[in-house]
């Protein structure tokens, strides 16, 4: 990611309400989610963000809302498996 992408959503974050940085998934919702794109998302996130931890909890976070609501749609299966 250019640095420039990474400030544009650096700042985009500062400007929109949040939380006291919580997590919005609890560590049995994300034991539920395909635990080799879970562990995919966090080593991506982690590569973005290295040391910003409040910057790789808001992309982990994202990533795992979209996962849930592909499961829920039945675009993947919660086992990981393709469709």
């Amino acid at each position: 990611m250019s640095k420039t992408f990474g400030l544009i959503t650096a700042v985009a974050l500062l400007a929109m309400p949040c939380s006291a940085s919580a997590s919005e998934f609890s560590a049995a919702e994300i034991a539920k989610l395909p635990q080799e794109k879970v562990a995919a998302v966090k080593r991506d996130c982690a590569s973005t963000w290295q040391d910003d931890f409040r910057m790789r909890l808001y992309c982990e976070d994202k990533q795992f809302k979209a996962m849930q609501q592909l499961i829920d749609r039945g675009s993947i299966k919660p086992t990981g498996d393709r469709l």
